[in-house]
C-alpha cells in the first residue's frame, strides 16, 4: 500500500520514520531491490536513549511458555504468524491463567498493558484479573471509541490496574505511568515487539524501571530489543547462514 501511495507522487521527497526499519516479510527496503528508500541514517538506539535518561530501563521475566509457537505457521502473505492458527495455540494454552498468576508474583499493584490474540481470549484475562482483585478491563478495535479513550484515562489515573488489548496498543499510545507489559501474543516482527516492548519503557516519576513479562517467547525471537544491531536497507537476514554468523 505504500508503494502504491508513492507511485502517485512520482516528484515528491519522501521521509521514513522508524525505529524498526525492518519488514516482517523480510523484503528489503532499499529502492534498488524493490523498496521505497535510497539512504537510511541511524538516530540513537534503545540502549543510548536508556543512557541517555530519556528511557527508562527494564527488566525482562520470561516464564515457562504454555502457548507451542511450532504449531503456528507464517503467513506467506505477511511474514508473520498465521492468525487463526495463533488464536488456536492460544486457546489450547494456560495463557489467561499465566498472565494473571505471573502478573500477582512479579508485579502486584504495578500498571499494566496486557498483550493477548483475539477478543475472547482478552475478556477472559480481564475477568481473571477482576476475580483476583485486579481492576482491569480489555478492549480492542471493536470497542467504541468513547468507552476505550474513558478507559484509557481512567487507567491514566490509576483506576484501572491492568487494560488488555488486541492489537491496539502496539503504537500510538504513550501513557509513560504503564510499569509492566505482558507479552501473550506471539509475533514475527521485531517491530511489533520493540514496539510493545517500548510501552513500559517510558519515563515517570518514581519508575524505577520497565517490566515486560514475556509468556510467549518473543524475547527467543528476536533477542533483546537494545542490543546492538546493523541496519540496513537490504533484506533482513535472521535465520538464515549468513544472519546467523552476525555476532550480534
Amino acid at each position: 500500500q505504500w508503494g502504491k501511495g508513492v507511485a502517485l507522487l512520482p516528484n515528491a521527497y519522501g521521509l521514513g520514520v522508524t525505529a524498526s526499519p525492518l519488514r516482517a516479510d523480510r523484503k528489503p527496503l532499499g529502492r534498488v531491490n524493490g523498496g521505497l528508500f535510497d539512504h537510511m541514517i541511524v538516530g540513537p538506539s534503545m540502549r543510548d536513549l536508556i543512557t541517555m535518561g530519556y528511557l527508562s530501563g527494564y527488566r525482562l521475566i520470561a516464564p515457562t511458555m504454555s502457548i507451542d509457537r511450532s504449531q503456528i505457521p507464517l503467513s506467506e502473505a505477511t511474514g508473520e504468524l498465521n492468525q487463526n492458527k495463533a488464536r488456536e495455540a492460544s486457546h489450547k494454552s494456560q495463557i489467561v491463567g499465566d498472565i494473571v498468576d505471573n502478573y500477582m508474583k512479579f508485579a502486584a499493584a504495578r500498571r499494566g498493558i496486557a498483550f493477548v490474540v483475539d477478543i475472547e481470549t482478552a475478556k477472559e484475562t480481564a475477568e481473571r484479573f477482576n476475580a483476583a482483585g485486579v481492576r482491569a478491563t480489555a478492549v480492542s478495535a471493536k470497542t467504541p471509541d468513547t468507552i476505550r479513550q474513558d478507559a484509557i484515562r481512567r487507567f491514566s489515573r490509576g483506576e484501572l490496574q491492568v487494560l488488555v488489548n488486541v492489537d491496539l496498543f502496539g503504537e500510538g499510545f504513550d501513557v509513560p505511568a504503564v510499569e509492566v507489559v505482558m507479552m501473550g501474543r506471539p509475533t514475527e516482527s521485531f517491530g511489533l515487539y520493540l514496539q510493545q516492548f517500548g510501552r513500559a519503557l517510558r519515563m515517570f516519576p518514581g519508575k524505577e524501571f520497565g517490566m515486560i513479562i514475556d509468556h510467549v517467547g518473543n524475547w527467543q525471537r528476536h533477542g533483546l530489543p537494545d542490543a546492538k544491531r546493523r541496519w540496513s536497507l537490504e533484506a533482513d537476514l535472521r535465520g538464515t547462514p549468513r544472519g546467523r554468523r552476525d555476532p550480534d
